[in-house]
């Protein structure tokens, strides 16, 4: 199989997603879209937020699937996102990823994928041409992160999410 879509309306675990995307190795187009209502209230649904990273499902895929040239990881609700970005800032995990050569356009949402975390990601996909972090809350746009994305032609941010320095041009 070449091509994934996993898309679902309960929060995903890091652990089965790793077991289960080790049998897929040759994989070229991965996404994972996790639905929630806007409205959702998550203490009649578990009690409590989301407890998986996506930046963690992320890293599982990657390890997993070396082949990658597309990849989608997206929540479809910002109060998911927003709840993620929370937990995501009050405990991180650690995060890296192999050198992933064929991986030419990815799509990242999600509060989980801090600006360290997109900046790990840009090192280790050289050969990124399409980057969209429209959805990724990073709240301070730098130079060290606009260095590292100058290189990928088609480079999508959601200008009202950013606070940039004044010194920086990021067109």
């Amino acid at each position: 199989m070449k091509s994934l879509r996993v898309t679902s309306h309960y929060d995903v675990s890091s652990e089965v997603f790793a077991q289960v995307i080790k049998k897929f190795p040759l994989l070229e187009v991965l996404e994972l879209v996790l639905i929630k209502p806007v409205a959702c209230n998550y203490a009649t649904m578990s009690g409590q937020p989301p407890t998986n990273s996506w930046a963690e499902l992320f890293q599982s895929a990657c390890e997993a699937c070396s082949h990658l040239h597309n990849f989608t990881v997206r929540r479809a609700s910002k109060v998911s996102g927003l709840l993620a970005y929370l937990r995501e800032r009050s405990s991180p995990t650690p995060f890296s990823i192999p050198v992933m050569h064929g991986l030419h356009s990815l799509e990242l949402s999600d509060g989980s994928f801090t600006k360290d975390v997109v900046m790990q990601i840009v090192d280790k996909c050289p050969s990124l041409e399409s980057l969209d972090i429209s959805d990724v809350p990073i709240y301070r746009w730098d130079e060290e992160l606009g260095n590292k994305c100058s290189r990928i032609k088609d480079l999508r941010l959601q200008d009202s999410c950013y606070y940039y320095d004044d010194d920086i041009d990021v067109s």
